[in-house]
């Protein structure tokens, strides 16, 4: 009579354990971690590509077609917009909106301190100080200063969503399966979600705290060029800002052109007529 050993069978009773007990465990789902690491990837090329859009700062000069709307009407105009951009400051930024076979039917100046628009028909200007919302209450649905539209022209993504703050990633909130990811910024002006693709551009952003009834709602979406002519533009194609009360605006980017020759200060400047009127309040219909 053949008796087995014990020894004999303990491999295969230690393996048939081993399965046991890893059938037993939770399953932890595979795109956890690549949710986790495209998050990391998307981040580190967002501010990559910002880094790198801040070294190549230039004066520049664009072309620009913007359409708005607001509950009972829509508008389009071309506009001219202009500025010796530079890494501490865009100011003074200049932009004109053109009427028929290219002439100024407003002028618009912006500094540091001040938010001018001069109208040439009615030779009146509307001067303001530094505020965020002085395009909103000369009748433009945009919410952001004119210098903060060159930084996102040029491509300086992170001084324009995170200004002022250190370099720390945001909470990472999602991964899409387009791998886009979501982060939660807590602080700052643009407190909200932004969505950063793949290749570390901002998708979108949108506003989720309600404290500044001026912010309430508005959502901004960002187009670019693919190919080789992606080169051309430094930051998005076109950009598009809407309020769910029916306030919008796009801006295509025509053209953009750094240029080696800064701008004068009396190209930069706007200069008034003797005779204008000048007004320091607008007309605010409170919607934003």
């Amino acid at each position: 009579m053949n008796i087995e050993s014990p020894r004999g069978k303990m491999p295969l009773l230690a393996a048939a354990l081993l399965l046991f007990l890893s059938a037993c465990q939770p399953k932890v789902p595979q795109y956890a971690d690549l949710n986790l690491s495209q998050g990391e990837l998307n981040w580190s090329r967002f501010t990559i590509l910002s880094r790198r859009n801040a070294e190549l700062f230039a004066p520049f000069n664009a072309a620009l077609t913007v359409r708005y709307q607001t509950p009972d009407k829509s508008y389009r105009f071309d506009a001219y917009f202009w500025s010796n951009f530079a890494p501490a400051t865009p100011y003074p930024v200049r932009l004109d909106i053109l009427g028929a076979f290219g002439a100024a039917k407003a002028k618009i100046f912006e500094d540091q301190h001040t938010f001018l628009l001069y109208d040439p028909e009615s030779n009146s200007a509307y001067a303001a100080s530094n505020s965020p919302h002085a395009m909103l209450k000369a009748g433009i649905p945009l919410p952001m200063r004119l210098g903060e539209l060159a930084a996102l022209f040029n491509g300086h993504y992170q001084n324009f969503f995170l200004p002022g703050q250190n370099e720390a990633r945001p909470e990472l909130t999602s991964v899409n399966d387009r791998l886009e990811s979501a982060y939660y910024i807590a602080s700052g002006p643009l407190k909200g979600e932004l969505l950063i693709n793949s290749q570390g551009q901002p998708v979108s952003w949108i506003a989720q705290r309600k404290q500044d009834q001026r912010n309430i709602g508005w959502r901004f979406e960002f187009d670019y060029l693919s190919g080789v002519d992606a080169w051309t533009l430094p930051g998005p194609r076109r950009i598009r800002v809407a309020h769910p009360d029916g306030y919008s605006v796009a801006i295509q980017i025509r053209s953009l052109q750094r240029l080696e020759k800064p701008f004068t200060p009396e190209q930069l400047d706007l200069i008034l007529p003797s005779t204008a009127t000048i007004k320091t309040a607008y007309p605010d219909s409170g919607a934003f």
